[in-house]
């Protein structure tokens, strides 16, 4: 068994100890031994837990030993679970269980079960099962302050000049706060000082827009020639041209 196998063993054994301890403290049975899945493979643990989440969903329990009443058992639980709210890719099949198919997906349906609980029974009072669910935090904007930030300076549109620098503390600290039209006015300026500054490296490199185009258009030019005796023949021309003007 490679480290990775291990691993994922170690993980599996993790994950059915948190959901023994969890389906032991709501249902108050014990599992009968501590073989997990043989004491879960006759479904009546599954069905007490979600008689106890959601009392009635399962009428009747068998505690038969024989093999299709256990199945039914399991059955019963699945389909009351999909009736409480569980999405249907975090269920288990009836075989991944009794006939031990797919343990994993099992106790990863437990874990789900445990989620689902905490969104759909947030005032419960149980133990939970699992890392407690986040709760939404929905912020709610006034027109105020949606006005106020149509009309805000981006701290990107600042550049990184030591003059953007300070305008940009000067608006954290609250020192910059402008009415609207000195806000209109300090957005004017910071687009005015981007296109200088654009303009100012496009000088520095040696390449404006113009000269771009230029040599994309020699390029064009150059290519549009047969190869070399293509160009050759331009320069051959034109030279036979001046010649000729010569004579």
């Amino acid at each position: 068994m490679g480290d990775e196998d291990f691993d994922k063993d170690a993980e599996l054994r993790r994950l059915q100890d948190e959901a023994r301890e969890w389906i032991e403290t709501i249902t108050g049975e014990e599992f009968a031994s501590d073989d997990w899945v043989e004491s879960m493979k006759d479904g009546v643990l599954l069905c007490l837990l979600i008689n106890e989440i959601r009392p009635g969903s399962v009428k009747r329990i068998n505690r038969s030993k024989m093999p299709f009443k256990k199945m039914e058992n399991i059955a019963n639980f699945l389909k009351a679970a999909r009736a409480f709210g569980m999405n249907e890719f975090e269920m288990f099949g009836t075989p991944d269980l009794y006939d031990e198919k797919n343990i994993r997906q099992v106790v990863s349906s437990i874990h789900a079960l445990g989620r689902t609980v905490q969104a759909k029974l947030p005032d419960w009072g149980r133990p939970h099962l699992g890392i407690k669910v986040v709760e939404k935090n929905v912020r709610v904007w006034t027109e105020e302050q949606l006005r106020a930030a149509s009309v805000s300076v981006s701290l990107l549109n600042l550049g990184s000049s030591d003059h953007a620098k300070k305008a940009a503390e000067a608006v954290l600290d609250g020192t910059g706060e402008l009415d609207e039209a000195g806000k209109a006015e300090k957005f004017k300026k910071a687009e005015q000082y981007k296109e200088q500054m654009m303009r100012d490296s496009a000088h520095r490199t040696g390449a404006s827009r113009l000269d771009k185009t230029d040599a994309v258009d020699q390029s064009q030019f150059a290519v549009e020639g047969s190869g070399v005796d293509g160009i050759k023949g331009v320069t051959g021309g034109a030279g036979g041209a001046g010649g000729g003007g010569g004579g």
